[in-house]
């Protein structure tokens, strides 16, 4: 049976670079975003797409399927 749970979001997300705010316009889709938080981690682990992966929580397919999907 599914129960609600209460999911704390932090009241700062940390970003690749800096481990600092993430600040995004309002009106910015999500996949604009995905696809900038991806290169952006992808630029600061010198192209690793496995520690990108890793860094991201998310498997190496998956991260391959969205920079297709991005084009990069």
């Amino acid at each position: 049976m599914y129960q609600k749970q209460r999911v704390n979001f932090p009241e700062k997300l940390p970003t690749p670079e800096n481990e600092g705010e993430l600040n995004v316009p309002l009106g910015t889709t999500l996949d604009a975003m995905e696809e900038t938080f991806i290169c952006k981690t992808l630029t600061r682990l010198n192209e690793n797409r496995t520690k990108t992966a890793d860094m991201l929580g998310i498997g190496i397919r998956t991260l391959q399927r969205k920079l297709k999907k991005y084009g990069v």
